[in-house]
């Protein structure tokens, strides 16, 4: 019988590669809104989306992350997308509050353990994969 681990490695095999997160750091940013616990500040970070169908398929998914190593460091889900769960937000430069060029990456939970993990561990990536419904319920069964 497998383990809980053996479990959520074979979902995270199945699941479908959407983000790469190659690393954070640069200049801290926070949202544009008055107030709120998700404003920030938080690091940049530098991403590609992997699969543009999967990031905004709207329908129900798990999510997992994983480091370079493959070990899962958060499981997740969205009812309604991916793309909703990690968000790409207009962003303001959280000393100058001058707006940044570029939007940025950003997750509410699992943002911060990211980079707690790219400072202690310089070069880390992640990866974000999906599994919807009709994958993971075969798998499962």
């Amino acid at each position: 019988m497998p383990t809980p681990l053996q479990d959520a490695q074979a979902i995270f095999q199945a699941a479908t590669p959407v983000l790469k997160i190659h690393g954070v750091g640069g200049k801290r940013w926070r949202r544009n809104v008055a107030s709120g616990g998700r404003i920030g500040p938080w690091l940049q970070g530098s991403y590609e989306v992997l699969d543009e169908k999967a990031w905004h398929r709207l329908e129900a998914c798990l999510y997992l992350v994983a480091g370079s190593d493959l070990r899962i460091r958060y499981v997740g889900i969205s009812r309604k997308r991916l793309k909703d769960r990690w968000r790409v937000s207009p962003a303001i430069d959280a000393e100058t509050m001058a707006a940044l060029p570029e939007r940025q990456i950003f997750h509410s939970q699992c943002w911060k353990h990211i980079e707690i993990e790219s400072t202690t561990s310089p070069g880390a990536t992640f990866e974000v994969r999906a599994i919807h419904a009709s994958v993971l319920v075969p798998l499962l069964e």
